[in-house]
């Protein structure tokens, strides 16, 4: 559960829980409770939504800096940091001047069958910037007026022939919706002259279906609170299938509330290895209801 790579940069460690095979949610509560047993100055948590529940479960009351390091498939929750690498800034910041920085409340959120729900909290290094907003959900009644008009927008404008890429979310849920097609909700789906041909389709699936039907546009959503784009719960969408995309075929759909509540107001992309590898650059255009658009800039 990490000294393997913390061997591969020569950094002294201590195993202190071992795993007697594939390591599991009850190894994740033995190993975080015993890191809490030696008063560590600062837990990061490295997985998703689900990672971060076990702790919070295992830590209850006690009052320890945790911080989590996205390595999830979905991310709702604001204990995370916005990527690895704010991870580490986040926490070097903190242990610099643990007094000095303080700590703050962060929720714990995670997917439930209803929708995201608090579990928990956690407290965290009380650093700005570099910490991830909780996942935001559309409640407000004109936004899902405007995003099932929009649906039924894209829908209308879909050519014969073209393959269209739906993403997760229940944003582009509202395109599926004026299809009268099943949308897998986390997954990504395929649809060719209305039809679904494709359900939650694995990165290999996506490459051989944009090898058959060239002609294709990618739908995404953004995620609420914040702004991610690409790299949260989109996995399978890779630089390679990006590549095949093209950048100028994505479509970005957000309800107003959403776009709105971005602090800052930007698009994030966490894709590639580095900022030169993210396939989506620059400004973005994101529709936000029938007829309407604006322009968001896209940071790594």
């Amino acid at each position: 559960m990490g000294a393997d790579a913390l061997d591969d940069v020569d950094m002294p460690y201590e195993v202190i829980h071992q795993p007697a095979a594939q390591s599991t949610a009850a190894d994740t509560r033995a190993a975080i409770t015993a890191l809490a047993d030696r008063s560590v100055d600062l837990l990061m948590v490295v997985g998703g939504d689900g990672t971060l529940r076990d702790a919070a479960a295992t830590l209850g009351s006690r009052p320890l800096a945790t911080l989590g390091v996205p390595a999830g498939v979905k991310m709702f929750s604001s204990a995370f940091a916005t990527s690895p690498e704010a991870a580490a800034d986040v926490a070097s910041r903190y242990l610099a001047d643990p007094e000095g920085v303080g700590l703050r409340t962060a929720e714990v959120v995670d997917h439930a069958d209803h929708g995201p729900e608090l579990f928990a909290t956690l407290q965290i290094p009380a650093v700005s910037g570099g910490v991830q907003a909780a996942k935001s959900v559309v409640r407000h009644r004109d936004d899902a007026v405007e995003l099932a008009g929009l649906g039924r927008e894209i829908a209308r404008g879909m050519e014969p022939g073209r393959l269209y890429l739906l993403g997760p979310g229940t944003t582009v849920g509202h395109v599926a919706a004026a299809l009268d097609v099943p949308h897998s909700g986390l997954g990504v789906d395929a649809v060719l002259d209305r039809s679904l041909i494709g359900a939650d389709r694995s990165e290999s699936e996506l490459l051989d279906l944009i090898d058959r039907y060239p002609a294709c546009t990618l739908v995404l959503g953004v995620v609420g609170g914040q702004g991610f784009l690409l790299g949260r719960g989109n996995q399978q969408l890779s630089p390679a299938v990006l590549s095949a995309v093209g950048a100028e075929n994505v479509v970005v759909l957000a309800a107003r509330s959403k776009i709105a509540a971005l602090q800052p107001p930007v698009l994030r992309v966490d894709v590639g290895e580095s900022a030169a590898e993210q396939p989506l650059r620059g400004y973005q255009r994101v529709r936000i209801a029938s007829g309407h658009s604006t322009v968001l800039r896209i940071v790594s």
